[in-house]
């Protein structure tokens, strides 16, 4: 097994396997990180003006909130920015373990990381499901437009 793939399957086994919620918060901080930026830079993109990202943790009634960004949502963008993580982290990590260069041990070890944070912080949130179901026009497009992706390129 390439060290990249290896080091990807331990970080995210030692995510999922992290039972204390204060070392789950802070192990889980880098994929937060990136599950939100990939919402902000979508809805920045669309020109939905997005609040900046947060990634302090809070708790709520049905559990905790590890981060947010606010936008104003349209019929169209708001698919794409409540699936953002999914398709920006999911690309990003099949990018990088797809590579076929062989370079140095440390370098594999940290696309490995990398690639191991992008795919623990890609899955949609309840509160991502919800606007994107609330937005079917967009997130249909969305799903349209991934899949073409995935039989075109193999990707």
């Amino acid at each position: 097994m390439a060290l990249d793939l290896a080091a990807a399957i331990g970080v995210v086994t030692l995510l999922a396997l992290t039972r204390s919620v204060a070392a789950q918060i802070f192990l889980s901080l880098p994929a937060t990180l990136l599950h939100e930026l990939s919402h902000w830079v979508i809805a920045l993109l669309t020109g939905c003006r997005p609040s900046l990202p947060s990634v302090w943790p809070k708790k709520t009634s049905s559990g905790w909130q590890l981060g947010n960004v606010s936008f104003v949502a349209g019929s169209l963008s708001a698919g794409w920015i409540a699936l953002a993580p999914l398709w920006v982290l999911g690309a990003i990590c099949m990018f990088i373990l797809t590579r076929q260069t062989e370079p140095s041990p440390v370098v594999l070890l940290c696309r490995g990381v990398v690639a191991g944070y992008c795919f623990w912080g890609m899955w949609p949130s309840s509160q991502d499901v919800f606007i994107a179901l609330r937005y079917p026009l967009g997130t249909l497009a969305c799903v349209a437009v991934s899949l073409t992706v995935v039989l075109l390129y193999g990707v």
